[in-house]
């Protein structure tokens, strides 16, 4: 699948779970050339959008690393704080990988 076609399935507003279960479906690594798009909609956790990508991409681990790390040196305390809670809280490899600081 192209990056474009890829960048159809991600979502458009934040009700839009149909689409995060299409991008579910496809797996990684397939998906990965739209993770900083996806990453984007873990923002804010009170979209509902956001509810069902955060275990989706926390299922993702380790790849994940490089990209939170980039999330986690920014100025968007919100974003860190979701990023913490809803994805690497829910995988114990990826927080083991971060506090590791590969």
């Amino acid at each position: 699948m192209t990056r474009e076609e890829l960048m159809s399935l991600v979502p458009r507003t934040k009700y839009d779970t149909e689409c995060v279960q299409a991008l579910a479906d496809l797996g990684y690594p397939a998906i990965e050339p739209i993770l900083p798009e996806l990453l984007e909609w873990i923002q804010d956790m009170n979209w509902l959008v956001a509810l069902v990508l955060a275990p989706f991409l926390a299922s993702i681990s380790l790849p994940l690393a490089p990209r939170l790390r980039l999330i986690m040196t920014g100025d968007d305390n919100l974003w860190k704080n979701w990023i913490l809670r809803d994805v690497i809280g829910r995988s114990p490899a990826l927080l083991a990988e971060l506090i590791r600081g590969r």
